[in-house]
């Protein structure tokens, strides 16, 4: 007997002896989950807990082997999963920190057993920061439902219904809908692909009347629609109009004025007749012929009919014409995971990132102090999201200083949930791309960068002061320079630790020659809190502030230049030496 208890002992220590080995290269890194942006590292902790929590598995039906045959595959794992949970970490008690739920996309293991992953993620709010905390195996049956239910209060309520299943796509409800919308009059034109992340979906626009497609709610009542897909008896869609007062303004906003825009974003539509994406367009368009507001939409269509296979007779047959895509094959059940991923898709991602970007070209510096100052109060930006009036306030600014129109509020903030990742990329993006090139605005959007935007956004106030000189006394080149620097690190910790590392290496090869002013920048930025870049970028512009306007300094015979006044705020002492030596011609 205890023969066997030391052989099992010793197969539980090699598989974990051979998982540390297989993760060490992921320690320091930071995976990002692609469909919510969301950056976790993996650390030292993150490692301890994968390889000794192995309770829950083991609970789940699966062996230790098993485990770390999911374990070994983390960060594919974390990167290619759906946020399905975030509550309180109600375990420990702590406020301060918020627990976050990922469910990974299916695997088959070597037994050919089929599993998910569970990945919990620890967020610490005061650090503004999340690591990989742990992993459990799932069996796909119950999966989704066990992680959604984890941290929760439990539900002992079971909704049924005698005609829509849990995944509604063959209830009598979609029956209903599929009979009605290919019995409606239609007219198909051009072909087209959209990209989802690494999906592609062929497509072909299609003319029908305003009231054709299937919204997930009804545009009067915002009632989910009946027969519309369902989970766990609620509608299938993630964002629920019923409850949500901001969503269902945003559709009373668009309809007053249905206009072009609705043509180059039409919803994207199956062959049921199911909307997956523009649920909030479709209802304000069947609001709108119902109202009388759509004519600005029906002139655009007839001049641009063209460009999508039509013409104006087509046009004709229609009392209200509208424009969708519908998509050539769904093989799909209406999960709430199909309906998010439209919601979160790369294509949107990326129009919100060059819409930041554009707007970040525009916003005036009335606007940016409004901003900073509701930010002034909180150490991390972490802490303002989570501040239910603080965030109500930068919303109601983001409005009344025109950054973004009241009808597109919904989409970034709600008053329930506060402010969506999108919403956070959104205002972060905007602020930063007045101080950075387009090149970086993209680079602090992206893998490595998203830490480091937080902090030139709270920063953002003497960034932009500075950046106004014009003249010699800005940073902005070496500011530049050294946020491309750091991403650079951030993105390759597995390469580089520390902006040291890299230095160091250019200089091995003779490449990534800096200025020191630009490396103790690159250091700043990518080492230091939120609270203290702050802190040190306003001592650098004060510090500046008097040279740049031209005040003369007795003690240096004149302006002191930047790099001098730089060097001695930054404490780079070799710097300090060259400029006094060139200023009273010392050796």
């Amino acid at each position: 007997m205890m023969g066997n208890q030391n052989a099992k002992k010793g197969i539980a220590a090699r598989l974990r002896e051979q998982f540390t080995e297989n993760t060490n290269k992921y320690l320091g890194m930071s995976f990002e989950n692609k469909a919510t942006g969301i950056e976790a590292v993996f650390s030292k902790e993150s490692q301890k807990e994968l390889k000794s929590r192995t309770d829950n598995t083991k609970e789940n039906g699966f062996t230790l082997q098993e485990h770390f045959e999911v374990a070994n595959q983390i960060k594919e794992l974390f990167e290619n999963a759906t946020l399905e949970n975030t509550h309180n970490d109600t375990k420990h008690g702590e406020t301060n920190v918020k627990i976050e739920r990922f469910l990974s996309k299916e695997i088959t293991l070597k037994s050919g057993k089929k599993v998910q992953a569970c990945i919990t993620v620890k967020h610490s709010l005061d650090k503004d920061g999340r690591i990989i905390y742990s992993l459990e195996a799932m069996d796909i049956k119950n999966a989704l439902e066990k992680t959604r239910a984890k941290g929760q209060p439990i539900n002992r309520t079971v909704h049924t219904s005698n005609n829509i299943s849990q995944t509604g796509k063959n209830s009598s409800g979609i029956d209903d809908i599929r009979k009605n919308y290919e019995s409606a009059k239609s007219v198909s034109g051009n072909k087209k692909t959209i990209h989802l992340g690494d999906e592609k979906i062929k497509c072909h626009y299609k003319l029908v009347e305003a009231d054709t497609p299937t919204a997930s709610h009804d545009e009067n009542t915002y009632k989910p629609t009946e027969g519309f897909p369902q989970t766990k008896g609620s509608t299938a869609n993630d964002r629920n109009y019923q409850t949500d007062k901001d969503a269902q303004e945003s559709v009373r906003h668009i309809a007053a004025n249905y206009n072009g825009l609705a043509i180059s974003d039409c919803p994207v539509v199956t062959k049921d007749g199911i909307v997956l994406s523009g649920n909030n367009r479709t209802m304000s368009s069947k609001l709108a012929a119902k109202n009388g507001t759509d004519g600005a939409y029906m002139d655009a269509l007839k001049e641009e009919c063209e460009e999508y296979g039509f013409d104006e007779d087509d046009l004709k047959q229609f009392k209200h014409p509208r424009l969708i895509l519908e998509m050539d094959e769904y093989n799909g059940n209406y999960s709430t995971n199909d309906f998010a991923k439209f919601n979160k898709d790369g294509k949107k991602t990326m129009n919100n990132t060059e819409k930041a970007v554009k707007i970040s070209k525009t916003i005036d510096e009335k606007a940016i102090t409004d901003i900073a100052e509701t930010m002034s109060e909180y150490e991390t930006l972490g802490e303002l999201y989570d501040n239910k009036k603080a965030a109500m306030n930068l919303a109601t600014t983001l409005v009344t200083s025109g950054i973004i129109d009241r009808n597109e509020l919904a989409q970034y903030y709600t008053e329930d949930n506060g402010f969506s990742e999108t919403g956070k990329d959104f205002i972060e993006t905007a602020l930063v791309g007045s101080v950075l090139t387009e090149d970086n605005i993209r680079g602090v959007s992206g893998a490595g960068g998203k830490e480091i935007r937080k902090k030139l956004v709270r920063a953002i106030l003497p960034l932009i002061e500075n950046k106004g000189t014009g003249n010699e006394y800005s940073f902005n080149k070496e500011l530049n320079e050294a946020v491309k620097i750091a991403v650079e690190v951030s993105k390759n910790h597995d390469k580089f630790k520390n902006t040291d590392e890299y230095f160091a290496q250019g200089d091995l090869f003779g490449g990534n020659k800096k200025d020191p002013l630009t490396k103790k920048l690159a250091e700043i930025i990518h080492d230091s809190t939120q609270k203290d870049f702050n802190e040190k970028m306003k001592a650098i512009n004060a510090g500046l502030r008097p040279a740049a306007s031209g005040q003369f300094d007795m003690f240096c015979g004149g302006c002191e230049s930047k790099e001098s006044i730089m060097s001695r705020i930054l404490d780079i002492k070799d710097t300090v030496k060259k400029a006094f030596n060139s200023i009273f011609g010392g050796k």
